[in-house]
């Protein structure tokens, strides 16, 4: 009988979720879809939300990307809502830079995340100014929109839905690699959380026979 050919070990496809919020026309639908199809598309319906899947691949990790595009008047009192949030791997919080009330309203939603969970440092945060082509119109700066994230402890950066695609997906990316480094923090942490109590049991167990063994003499 001869030898059966070995295959290759099968990498597993990772289902990643992915929540996109913000106010209603700062663009967020525009962004989504011109991360899942490179086109754009300027007019969507405002209430109408959506949830897109994409498999793709990023570096050396095959995945399913799975996009929450929120619409209509956000409900921070809903239940639902605060499932949505816990079940998120990650946050894209979207404002227009033409707009400073959505960039302001970013401080609710942020609020909002620290409230519905207490894993944030496993779930990264990407803070993203849309609509910098309309920069004659423009009523928030770039330092504000730095410091805003630099005040959360989140990425940052400035796009155009209208001018492209590759910045949005290279941002997209981007966030998925900052939650693969945080789960492997998270991990790393874990482990050695295990390791120390498994360390102070011993220490304790070994006072306690030498204890015992003293008071016998």
């Amino acid at each position: 009988m001869t030898g059966s050919n070995k295959q290759s070990p099968v990498k597993m496809q990772r289902d990643i979720r992915f929540t996109i919020l913000g106010q209603r026309g700062v663009g967020k639908s525009a962004l989504v879809v011109r991360y899942l199809t490179h086109r754009y598309i300027g007019d969507y319906d405002p209430d109408l939300e959506s949830v897109y899947s994409q498999p793709t691949r990023i570096d050396d990790q095959s995945i399913t990307l799975h996009v929450l595009d929120t619409a209509g008047e956000f409900d921070f009192e809903s239940s639902s809502r605060i499932e949505q949030i816990r079940g998120s791997d990650a946050f894209v919080l979207v404002y227009s830079v033409t707009d400073r009330s959505s960039f302001i309203y970013l401080h609710k939603l942020k609020r909002f995340i620290f409230k519905s969970r207490r894993d944030l440092d496993r779930a990264p945060t990407l803070i993203i100014g849309n609509k910098v082509d309309l920069c004659h119109l423009r009523k928030v700066t770039t330092q504000e929109g730095v410091q805003l994230a630099k005040d959360y402890g989140c990425a940052y950066c400035e796009m155009s839905a209208s001018e492209g695609f590759v910045p949005v997906v290279d941002a997209f990316h981007d966030l998925y690699r900052e939650f693969y480094r945080a789960e492997k923090r998270a991990k790393v942490k874990k482990i050695t959380s295990r390791l120390q109590l498994r360390q102070t049991i011993k220490n304790f167990t070994d006072r306690h026979l030498y204890r015992s063994r003293t008071n016998t003499l």
